[in-house]
């Protein structure tokens, strides 16, 4: 099933590293696809640091949580650097809560 072999790639909800979200449907798509594997959608993937929907979505994050843009990963506040295996881009100066 699907979704069993999505929990062995990666965390609790089931992504690996670089996984990304398709901002036209929200598919998940594994980090290897350069468009969206959705029926009817193939939408390119979103470059780096763009405005694309963080891979995330997590709706109880607390107040003053910031995304990276280098890899749209979801961090909490006390976070100076992104906590994303691979990534650790610096907090940017002007990021804005969640």
């Amino acid at each position: 099933d699907s979704s069993a072999s999505r929990k062995r790639r990666g965390g609790p909800d089931g992504m690996a590293e670089n996984d990304w979200i398709c901002p036209k449907c929200e598919n998940v798509n594994f980090s290897f696809r350069n468009s969206c594997n959705m029926k009817k959608c193939g939408a390119p993937r979103p470059s780096p640091g763009s405005n694309a929907t963080p891979c995330r979505k997590d709706k109880d994050a607390p107040e003053g949580s910031w995304t990276c843009p280098e890899c749209n990963n979801l961090n909490y506040p006390f976070r100076t650097a992104c906590n994303r295996k691979g990534c650790g881009s610096s907090r940017p100066a002007a990021a804005t809560a969640n």
